[in-house]
């Protein structure tokens, strides 16, 4: 007999929420990191300084869009997933159910 793994599709739906939670907490905090280095940028009065902070805005920016789609790929793919592995769970038990009524055509 093969050996195999055991799908728990409550635990996919529950990592995508996870996900999308981490989500939303990552854009917070990418939120607030922007915001105090445009604020310091703002007031550093050093262009250099200035121009760094504003690269680093940007690169920051840049890869939290990559963070993002990344956790949102997850969240996504883990809700598919989750929701394959229902509907296939439905359709095993429809089949399973009907292996034990009586054919219609049959009489006893």
């Amino acid at each position: 007999m093969g050996q195999g793994f055991t799908v728990d599709a409550v635990k996919l739906q529950a990592g995508s929420r996870e996900a999308s939670s981490l989500l939303r907490q990552s854009a917070g905090v990418a939120a607030d990191a922007v915001s105090a280095l445009m604020g310091i940028a703002g007031s550093a009065g050093h262009p250099g300084l200035s121009s760094a902070l504003a690269q680093a805005v940007s690169q920051g920016s840049t890869a939290f869009a990559g963070l993002a789609l990344a956790y949102q790929h997850a969240g996504t793919s883990l809700a598919t997933s989750a929701e394959v592995y229902l509907r296939a769970e439905r359709g095993i038990a429809a089949r399973a159910s009907g292996l034990f009524e009586r054919p219609q055509w049959q009489a006893w």
